[in-house]
């Protein structure tokens, strides 16, 4: 019966089917024709169509299907015959992995064969995203869909969601600040899986209830219960992921040696512009000295707050901070500022007022996977991590571009230098990370990878680099991928001084 069923389905909606499978494969061949470097304007510009299209007709073609033989009423023709309720349910999940899930992990898999990917590991790229995508999308809207009579109820359910979901967020970012927020950080894949496991767990209860008992009420109140626990999973406690993640740490304990402290003879740091800065804020550099780093590795902080401590003992909340730091073999002990931002009221309340600023630190060490290299002009290479990559000067010949199509994911942390070979001059290095330490892909769509650039003019002509555009021929891009290898928790107490003291020059 499961398979009379599902021949019934695919008569009715094989065209929806059809054109579903055909924006997935567009999509995946929009994706590798705009690799590496997205370029073309025009094909950049159908991205947000194709996202649009994937997000909306996935869902509109599940409804579809259920709504065939509706849950809710009393004149469906499955109950008349009658038929029984697993069937009826296999059937369904049979044609949402068969109609949606197949042609996207042939999708998938084109995509990575295209770039030149092996079978094995593209396989097994899109097997894996395919089943993220079933467990936190697919089978919630099944259920979703069951707790409606037909497309309109479907349709303005799911605009209330919407306007819930989107109210929620909007309380989460007037009440929380984004740096003691766990979903903007690397931490980010640990609420999303507790999502995950409370929407399957909540979805199955409630086709369950629909397809066994038919009691639509109740699983209406159980799935709104379900949304509600799936939006309190955004408040996950700091302390509880990080413990999580310290405990997932690949090589637990490596960074125990690791030692922080206050270095006042670095003076004062520099303004500079960062990703956390915000507005109305006044950035206040601490210098801090890094012991033990092992050589080759990178320290990022995933979360720092300062707090100022008065004569009475009272404390008070300066800020939130960020920062990162690279030790290569054979360099001496490490010294970077720790860049906090402090809002204005804040800071003109307490810039003159002494005390002692104690600091503290959630970091993440990072190990390199190896060094790698491309020809700097026209190379072309496979780079573990980064996958297929290839290189060119930019319009306006400013800096060299190097792009890359990872399977899945780029690394979340890069570090690379333009160097002349013959000479052996090199560029100043980039080191970039931003932290993402997600065990597996997580996202409901593969997007075009980032690119990375490697300056080597000033058009301004302040600065100058050993290496110019005249010696990119002989010229190669040394690049190197980071994985986090342990998590760490870390404090540091600058006893007597002024917030004023460390203002940036």
């Amino acid at each position: 019966m499961i398979w009379h069923i599902f021949k019934k389905d695919w008569k009715l909606q094989w065209r929806f089917a059809v054109i579903m499978a055909l924006v997935q494969f567009a999509n995946a061949a929009l994706l590798v024709k705009m690799s590496p470097f997205q370029d073309n304007r025009s094909l950049n510009s159908l991205m947000p169509l194709m996202i649009l299209a994937i997000l909306a007709g996935i869902p509109f073609l599940i409804a579809a299907v259920v709504h065939q033989d509706a849950i809710p009423g009393v004149r469906q023709d499955w109950l008349v015959r009658p038929i029984r309720r697993r069937d009826l349910l296999l059937a369904k999940l049979l044609f949402v992995l068969i109609a949606v899930h197949g042609p996207m992990l042939l999708a998938d898999l084109f995509r990575g064969l295209a770039n030149g990917f092996a079978f094995g590991p593209s396989l097994a790229a899109a097997a894996s995203h395919g089943l993220f995508v079933l467990v936190a999308f697919s089978v919630p809207l099944l259920a979703f869909a069951s707790l409606t009579r037909n497309f309109m109820e479907a349709l303005v359910a799911g605009f209330i969601v919407f306007l819930s979901f989107v109210g929620f967020l909007f309380i989460l970012d007037q009440t929380i600040s984004r740096h003691s927020l766990v979903a903007a950080s690397g931490l980010s894949w640990i609420p999303e899986a507790a999502q995950s496991v409370v929407g399957l767990a909540g979805a199955a209860v409630v086709l369950s209830l629909q397809y066994f008992r038919r009691r639509t009420i109740t699983a209406r109140g159980l799935a709104a219960g379900a949304v509600v626990l799936v939006l309190l999973c955004a408040f996950t406690p700091w302390n509880v992921a990080f413990g999580i993640e310290q405990r997932m740490s690949p090589n637990p304990g490596v960074a125990s040696a690791v030692a922080l402290s206050f270095d006042p003879g670095l003076g004062r740091g520099h303004r500079v512009t960062s990703l956390g800065a915000v507005a109305g804020a006044v950035g206040i550099y601490l210098p801090l000295r890094f012991e033990n780093l092992p050589a080759g590795s990178a320290l990022i902080s995933d979360r720092a707050e300062v707090r100022l401590r008065d004569s009475s003992g009272a404390f008070t909340s300066v800020g939130s901070g960020e920062l990162s730091i690279r030790q290569e073999a054979g360099e001496g002990v490490p010294v970077t500022h720790l860049e906090v931002f402090v809002r204005d009221d804040v800071y003109q309340r307490l810039q003159d007022q002494p005390g002692q600023l104690e600091i503290s630190l959630w970091l993440t060490l990072f190990r390199g996977t190896g060094a790698h290299t491309i020809p700097a002009v026209g190379g072309s290479a496979s780079i573990p991590g980064f996958g297929k990559c290839l290189t060119k000067v930019n319009v306006a010949e400013t800096a060299v571009r190097l792009g890359c199509v990872p399977l899945e994911e780029a690394p979340s942390c890069f570090w690379g230098r333009l160097q002349h070979m013959p000479s052996g001059r090199s560029n100043p290095p980039q080191f970039q990370c931003n932290g993402d330490y997600s065990p597996y892909f997580d996202e409901l769509l593969v997007m075009p990878p980032p690119g990375r650039s490697l300056q080597f003019r000033d058009l301004s002509g302040l600065a100058t680099f050993p290496v110019d555009g005249s010696q990119l021929g002989e010229s190669q891009i040394i690049g190197e991928a980071y994985e986090p290898v342990d998590h760490f928790k870390r404090a540091v107490v600058i006893p007597s001084t002024r917030l004023r003291d460390w203002t940036g020059e």
